[in-house]
């Protein structure tokens, strides 16, 4: 099972994904907008190769001089970095910030000569990567009639998650392998118009990318099984304590139609509920979304959310429409009904 995975054939659908731009090699800006993922005329910010729509960044105008796009500033002061600092990126939300903005809004005094090794923007954003690191990635969560659930991450040195234990590697990887082919029995062929790159292929091993709308190093694979046998698969990842995305969830023919997907859900949902996510968001056809609606909860994007996704990385597709679906405040009174809170 090592050798299969180090194949040549292997290596090179989870590699990084970098880009070279068409045309004139000075234009390495994105052909697609973040927000969108369709082309046009677009906004590209003075830093880094994003592109965005006037419209989806909700401008009146067109600026004039240079731009930033929402991760080149601040999160805070909403300010680029000054001639006499840098911004560091959260390693949970990669959102970016000022370290003095971030000490001036946790009101409390650190040595900067101390800085932790990963400085996260806020105390929520450490404490969800806690625990998905510490209780939730890798590990398997039993359910009713035998059903389990487990919540993985690609395990190498250079992307995703790393471990020294050798078994839970080859576990976490085969799985992996075994959710990626489920995945394309259920959907047809994903591949970005712009960069060319297989999409689900890059979500499922988390890849990197050079530009960011491509940038999937965030998302985990959610797995249902049962005696050992993957039923239902969903790509899932969480912006902070805002929001979290889920782009793709897929299940094995034979048990489609059975509630499987329902059940992983509930687990998914419930997972997010203890990381105290507020909402989760989806892609969906329109021909799709009566079914969200109706059978899982979810409704149209409201402004709010649409505000906040104009800062975060979510995967979209050209031809979809984003839902929601509210988290929190159900799962809380779902967990003081009960006498011991959450269980996955």
């Amino acid at each position: 099972m090592i050798r299969a995975w180090n194949m040549p054939e292997e290596c090179e659908s989870r590699k990084f994904n970098r880009i070279q731009t068409r045309g004139n090699a000075s234009d390495s800006y994105d052909d697609a907008c973040m927000i969108c993922a369709d082309g046009g005329n677009l906004m590209c910010c003075e830093v880094c190769n994003s592109t965005y729509h006037q419209d989806c960044i909700q401008l009146k105008e067109v600026p004039r001089g240079s731009w930033y796009c929402p991760y080149c500033v601040c999160r805070f002061c909403r300010n680029p970095a000054h001639d006499n600092d840098y911004l560091i990126e959260c390693p949970q939300c990669e959102q970016k910030y000022h370290w003095n903005c971030h000490l001036r809004r946790e009101m409390k005094i650190i040595d900067l000569n101390s800085m932790p090794c990963a400085p996260f923007c806020e105390g929520r954003c450490k404490e969800v990567y806690d625990k998905l690191e510490r209780h939730l990635v890798g590990l398997k969560n039993e359910l009713d009639e035998g059903f389990s659930w487990s919540l993985l991450h690609h395990m190498d040195n250079d992307t995703g998650s790393y471990t020294d234990d050798t078994y839970k590697r080859i576990v976490c990887h085969s799985k992996l392998a075994v959710a990626l082919r489920l995945m394309e029995d259920c959907f047809e062929p994903i591949v970005d118009r712009h960069t060319r790159i297989n999409v689900i292929r890059s979500v499922v091993y988390n890849c990197g990318a050079n530009f960011k709308r491509i940038q999937f190093r965030g998302f985990y694979t959610a797995l249902l099984e049962k005696d050992d046998e993957i039923i239902s698969v969903a790509s899932l990842r969480i912006h902070g304590t805002k929001l979290a995305e889920m782009p793709f969830i897929a299940t094995s023919d034979q048990y489609r139609c059975k509630g499987m997907c329902k059940k992983l859900m509930v687990a998914i949902e419930s997972a997010l509920c203890y990381l105290n996510v507020e909402s989760l968001v989806i892609p969906s056809t329109s021909e799709r979304i009566s079914n969200w609606i109706e059978k899982y909860g979810f409704r149209l994007l409201d402004s709010t959310l649409n505000r906040e996704i104009i800062c975060r990385n979510t995967l979209m597709f050209h031809d979809s429409v984003r839902l929601q679906k509210s988290l929190v405040p159900s799962c809380l009174a779902k967990s003081d009904r009960s006498s011991g809170g959450m269980v996955f």
